[in-house]
């Protein structure tokens, strides 16, 4: 069980999503840029709200019951 009830298994959150190869690459260019992660849960990591126009994680992976995995 997670921090917030059961652990999801595929999507569920309104709000976007990037996938990218290398998460603390990717983590590292955004902090360079000025935005930074808030929050961070597994392989996925919440942006500043205030440094985008919506909810968005950063992830290096999909999970597993996403379609998008197929």
């Amino acid at each position: 069980m997670g921090p917030f009830g059961p652990r999801p298994t595929r999507p569920r959150f309104h709000g976007q999503g990037l996938v990218v190869d290398e998460l603390g690459d990717a983590l590292d260019a955004l902090a360079r840029a000025g935005v930074r992660s808030v929050a961070a849960l597994e392989h996925a990591v919440l942006l500043d709200p205030a440094a985008v126009p919506v909810p968005t994680f950063v992830c290096d992976g999909l999970l597993p019951e996403d379609p998008r995995r197929g």
